[in-house]
């Protein structure tokens, strides 16, 4: 499947908003939320960065669409390789069903 920038920046906040900020409390709960309206743009550079980098051009179409399949497969192999990723700056800990649900908010985007 393939996504435009925006459906994944869509899909990306949305993810963050209903699942990540669920798990936070306290300060960390805040400072999600503080951040939301930034994610927009954080997405969009990153992307644009990964565009421009031939380490992740298979990742992207002809049109710069975002083949959000070889996304997904990646992000499923490094978390089956590495475990469950803890964020200790924020007191988090995400695992393979983080990377599913991500995927699904992205695709409904």
């Amino acid at each position: 499947m393939v996504v435009s920038i925006d459906q994944a920046r869509v899909g990306v906040k949305k993810y963050v908003e209903n699942e990540i900020a669920n798990k936070a409390t306290g300060i960390t709960k805040f400072l999600i939320y503080f951040i939301l309206p930034s994610i927009d743009k954080s997405v969009v550079d990153y992307v644009n960065k990964a565009k421009e980098s031939g380490m992740f051009s298979d990742m992207f179409n002809e049109n710069g669409h975002i083949v959000v399949d070889e996304a997904y497969n990646r992000a499923v192999f490094a978390m089956e390789k590495s475990g469950k990723l803890l964020l200790e700056k924020y007191n988090l800990t995400l695992d393979r069903t983080d990377i599913e649900k991500l995927y699904q908010y992205i695709k409904e985007a």
